[in-house]
């Protein structure tokens, strides 16, 4: 019975290291905006209009509220749990 504790606490203890390695990992990737893209042949856009602020991955990036989660904040929101699960339970549902 005891080795097959050691064995359960051996694999858990890998799947920390690894989710804390990957956590340190991934932190490097921070987002910065660095250019504009746009589409001037569009008919519908201003000309005046910059275009859509993207990072240096090319990804869009909202640069008056930027996102840049972190593996930390991923684990919280996955295992952190519902929040509002305990008020729906209250909420009666609509059977249509």
């Amino acid at each position: 019975m005891k080795k097959w504790l050691y064995r359960i606490g051996s694999v858990l203890l890998i799947l920390l290291a690894v989710l804390l390695l990957v956590a340190a990992w991934s932190e490097t990737d921070t987002a910065t905006m660095s250019s504009y893209k746009n589409n001037p042949d569009l008919p519908t856009i201003k000309p005046e209009w910059p275009g859509t602020p993207v990072d240096q991955k090319d990804r869009f990036m909202n640069h008056e509220y930027p996102f840049l989660p972190s593996s930390i904040d991923l684990l919280k929101w996955k295992l952190g749990g519902n929040p509002l699960k305990k008020q729906r339970r209250m909420t009666p549902h609509d059977s249509r």
